[in-house]
């Protein structure tokens, strides 16, 4: 392509022994550029004198020793690009405030502005190492929305649930699959509504929150979900969101809005076991 981010190139060939060669370009022919004297063989090197970015047809013609001047040889197009050789921008590093000021000197890039730190772009959900606080693994997905819920999936990555819409750039409405190596797993349930929290167990994925469709199906604010994103034959149908899940000996605690769930009447927290069933005797709360 003849792309370069010599500002100064340099041309070789083979003219008659000592010849002055003399460099062109892009008007013509009248714009001399460099001159130089090709050796007792007749090869030559020539620099350019330094230039602006931009496109350039450069020639060469060559003056033998008795005086004798060549035509102009073939233009040869030279594209000069003083970053063609930076690698590519980053566009998963923001600011955390207004920019308002930007300059670009070689492959650097400044900024100023309101901001006081710049960072990864992890949109609403970021994996941390728990010991240094850096970014883990591979740079995560921007999530589109907000992330209310997290939880691992006991493969090396997560679930996350929230209001969000998108996942990178796939559509992924308020729950989420993200595998291990930072990718976008094909789970995708679908819920129409918020997901508020979510609990992982034997397989299962327990959600909950306000919304009332899954998959396009309808369904109560707490859902059990198997792991290809089907829903699985789990209704505790409480009258009300869901805004918490607890899962330990195979029991799930939830707790919410609702004052019925399962089978009975519940205020604001339940115990259900794995048939949807509340468990008699479990908990109290007064609102």
């Amino acid at each position: 392509d003849n792309i370069t981010g010599d500002t100064t190139p340099t041309f070789t060939g083979i003219v008659e022994p000592s010849a002055t060669v003399t460099l062109y370009h892009s008007d013509a022919g009248t714009t001399v550029v460099g001159t130089t004297v090709a050796n007792g063989v007749g090869a030559y090197m020539v620099t350019s004198a330094p230039l602006t970015d931009g496109p350039y047809a450069f020639t060469v013609k060559a003056t033998d020793v008795a005086g004798n001047a060549s035509d102009a040889s073939t233009d040869l197009v030279v594209t000069i690009d003083p970053f063609v050789d930076c690698p590519p921008a980053s566009s998963t590093l923001v600011p955390n405030g207004v920019v308002f000021a930007m300059a670009r000197s070689g492959c650097t890039i400044y900024l100023g502005g309101s901001f006081t730190a710049v960072g990864l772009k992890t949109g609403s959900g970021a994996a941390l190492n728990n010991t240094t606080g850096e970014i883990a693994g591979a740079t995560p997905l921007p999530i589109g929305g907000r992330v209310l819920a997290i939880s691992p999936d006991d493969a090396g990555g997560w679930y996350v649930g929230g209001w969000f819409t998108s996942v990178g750039d796939a559509g992924r409405n308020r729950l989420a699959r993200i595998n291990a190596d930072g990718t976008l797993h094909a789970w995708n349930p679908n819920a129409n509504d918020d997901v508020n929290t979510l609990a992982v167990s034997g397989g299962v994925v327990y959600v909950a929150g306000s919304f009332t469709m899954i998959g396009g199906a309808a369904t109560g604010r707490l859902v059990a979900i198997d792991t290809d994103g089907g829903l699985l034959p789990w209704n505790p149908n409480p009258n009300s969101d869901v805004s918490a899940l607890v899962v330990s000996d195979g029991v799930v605690y939830a707790g919410g809005g609702f004052t019925t769930i399962g089978d009975g009447g519940r205020n604001y927290l339940a115990a259900l076991d794995t048939e949807g069933r509340t468990l008699v005797g479990q908990l109290v709360a007064e609102h």
